[in-house]
């Protein structure tokens, strides 16, 4: 297909979305200790730093699941 796929875009937000509450979710359940999150997730730790910079999250300042 010629151009891309228009709905490709939409599928990335998606996956972004679900990810991003999936790592918000794991920082909560340890308590904010990334190591942790990252045993939760099933992941390395740098993997999950990397991770939570493409997305913009700030340990720092967590957002609330229900608003993703």
């Amino acid at each position: 297909m010629e151009g891309g796929d228009p709905a490709g875009g939409a599928l990335d937000q998606v996956l972004a979305s679900v990810e991003k509450r999936e790592i918000l979710t794991a920082l909560r359940r340890a308590d904010g200790r990334r190591t942790e999150a990252a045993r939760l997730l099933g992941i390395s730790r740098s993997r999950l730093y990397r991770r939570m910079d493409a997305l913009g999250i700030n340990p720092g300042e967590p957002e609330p699941i229900e608003s993703l």
